[in-house]
């Protein structure tokens, strides 16, 4: 594989594009590929909810595929890629009304900066100690960070994203649109 930087022309030729970047250089770039008639298949959030660009799992919707008017397609997040294979045969049998959905978010999520967090209390930034080795070692002894308002080490936090309208949390939003896109509904 030949990896270049993005310039302009880069994409002339190429049959596919696979796109995993960040949103504004995805927002840039895919499109750029789309135009020099590449199909595009993009990880970012950037297209997931554009009406004119398929937001596509192979084992639930691989006919929306034959629809690119924009010459992308677009990929769910990790979140709604697992669940989405399950819930699409019960919903085309017998429908969903409601669902009740936990999700655990890793820390990789928001960046190196929170893996760093993670490290850094784990250790308590002296990187030779395992916090987990001594009893108690928890007990007020972690200050929270800057990524999250709670020490994350030994930690679940009980919220992913920021809260919207209603009460969810974007990532609850996000999860919704995606799946009533994915399943036509």
């Amino acid at each position: 594989m030949t990896c270049e930087v993005l310039r302009d022309g880069c994409f002339d030729g190429l049959d596919f594009v696979f796109v995993d970047v960040d949103e504004p250089i995805a927002e840039e770039w895919a499109p750029r590929a789309a135009t020099a008639g590449a199909v595009v298949i993009d990880k970012s959030a950037a297209f997931r909810m554009d009406p004119d660009v398929p937001l596509v799992v192979a084992e639930v919707n691989p006919d929306d595929l034959d629809s690119r008017p924009k010459g992308i397609v677009s990929c769910p997040n990790c979140t709604t890629m697992v669940p989405i294979t399950a819930l699409a045969p019960l919903h085309r049998a017998a429908g969903i009304d409601r669902m009740v959905v936990s999700t655990y978010q890793s820390v990789s999520g928001a960046g190196q900066a929170g893996v760093r967090e993670l490290a850094e209390q784990w250790t308590k930034g002296d990187g030779r100690e395992d916090i987990f080795s001594r009893a108690g070692a928890l007990d007020g002894m972690i200050a929270s960070g800057d990524v999250w308002d709670r020490p994350i080490a030994g930690n679940v936090i009980p919220l992913a994203g920021s809260v919207k309208e209603a009460g969810y949390t974007s990532e609850e939003w996000k999860f919704l649109r995606e799946t009533r896109k994915i399943l036509h509904d």
